[in-house]
């Protein structure tokens, strides 16, 4: 009988080995399938004069130009990922963070605000009806971030996904050190 049982329990330890195995080769295959077909969330640099001193105007909020580190999400109403990073946000914009709405009309971006609870907290959604502040930012694509260091532009790139935008979020916050793009660019 104990050989019986000896023999079920390293039965039951081989077909746990193997299943453990395929898993891992299933994970390395999905991952292999994502950088080949350029799924992977990895930020590109803009090409954007950095560092380039925010304009002091009437767009931009004076406390964005005055905070030690800021970030500018550049988002439009006609992006599928610029509406989950949207929903990622949960109708909230967290301190030291703005939306810069790039809506294909007005009447358009009021309805993605309304869509997704932005907006209803003054000051942190930044409405570029005319194109006017993402063409003078030289930012044409959406999803896009500015890192903003005492009213000065110092990195910008896209913004994939709502996880990269937990990245983002770490950088403003000074939770962990996550590299420039300048940094990522010179040490490769």
């Amino acid at each position: 009988m104990a050989l019986l049982v000896t023999g079920v329990l390293l039965l039951f330890a081989v077909v746990l080995f193997l299943m453990a195995g395929a898993v891992l080769e299933m994970h390395r295959g999905l991952t292999q399938v994502r950088q080949q077909s350029g799924v992977i969330d990895s930020p590109v640099a803009l090409d954007v004069d950095l560092p380039r001193r925010l304009p002091a105007d009437d767009i931009l909020p004076p406390e964005l130009l005055g905070r030690d580190r800021a970030l500018i999400l550049i988002l439009s109403d006609h992006c599928s990922t610029c509406s989950t990073i949207a929903e990622h946000l949960n109708g909230t914009v967290p301190d030291g963070a703005w939306i810069l709405l790039a809506p294909q009309t007005p009447e358009s971006g009021r309805d993605w605000l309304a869509r997704h609870s932005l907006g209803a907290e003054p000051g942190t959604v930044i409405r570029d009806d005319r194109g006017r502040l993402t063409r003078g930012l030289g930012v044409n694509i959406s999803p896009a971030v500015l890192r903003v260091r005492k009213g000065q532009a110092v990195a910008a790139h896209t913004l994939p996904s709502a996880r990269r935008l937990d990245d983002e979020l770490a950088w403003l916050n000074d939770l962990v050190r996550v590299p420039e793009m300048g940094e990522l660019e010179a040490s490769s």
